[in-house]
């Protein structure tokens, strides 16, 4: 069952225009405030009286708030959107469409969570990333910077993407590795271990980053290739085919390990 407005006339009168218009063509008697907080709510929208709705938050469309979650600051959740369990919506995020932040993971800064997109676990998302589609980021995992997270993209243990990095198609992300800078990793790629992506790197197809291996600068590795170990590859360097580099190789320039994949 969603909210009734039980607002008196006095509140009614202070709807802010800017909330008001969040639902074009709504009337103050449309929205009232929570019992717990203070913030916005639509009257299509259902919260929990358990939830906390911030003074400068507002919950509309018919976006559901549940259990002890929180919005707060000027965040929004609009839609169809689901906040529940313990999660955070914080500052100026917005959780939209049919995405879904629950557990105790957290939105904040200017992020924001749309599509069918979950945010769940320990899961941050902050700064100004994106996670869309039916991404989703979990585990103590951080999402930060620039970074957009999309597709079927997964992303958890307690890695980090940041930077203006984008993690898309079916890639994976995990344990305690690092995406960052401008860095793209794509495909059915799996970044897990220790490993390090930066700079301009792109990591494509099934390839496979793990151990402390960095891939960096303008690198690229496709195809089934496999990074392991304490490898180093930077400059313009491709590995691809079914190239298996470990150790403590370092590959630079322009090399080319692998078969042509063309």
């Amino acid at each position: 069952m969603h909210s009734t407005n039980h607002t008196p006339q006095a509140v009614l009168e202070a709807v802010p225009q800017a909330v008001l218009e969040l639902e074009p063509g709504s009337r103050p008697e449309d929205w009232h405030q929570h019992e717990n907080g203070g913030g916005w709510i639509f009257h299509t929208a259902r919260v929990a009286p358990t939830a906390y709705i911030g003074p400068d938050a507002v919950v509309y469309g018919r976006a559901d708030v549940l259990d002890t979650a929180c919005v707060r600051d000027h965040a929004r959740v609009a839609g169809h959107a689901l906040v529940c369990e313990r999660a955070v919506v914080a500052d100026h995020a917005v959780v939209e469409d049919s995405a879904w932040v629950r557990d105790h993971a957290v939105v904040r800064g200017a992020a924001a969570v749309r599509d069918h997109a979950v945010v769940r676990d320990n899961g941050i998302v902050q700064d100004n990333a994106v996670v869309r589609g039916t991404a989703q980021v979990g585990g103590f995992a951080r999402v930060g910077g620039f970074a957009e997270v999309s597709d079927t993209a997964r992303i958890g243990g307690y890695a980090r993407v940041t930077g203006t990095a984008a993690i898309y198609g079916s890639a994976r992300i995990h344990g305690t590795a690092v995406v960052e800078d401008s860095a793209w990793v794509g495909g059915f790629a799996e970044i897990g271990g220790a490993a390090r992506v930066c700079g301009r790197a792109r990591i494509q197809d099934d390839a496979q980053v793990d151990g402390a291996a960095v891939v960096g600068e303008n690198a690229e590795v496709y195809g089934r290739a496999r990074i392991h170990g304490y490898t180093r590859i930077g400059g313009f360097a491709e590995v691809c085919g079914s190239a298996d580099v470990g150790g403590s190789a370092e590959v630079g320039g322009s090399t080319r390990i692998g078969e042509n994949m063309e």
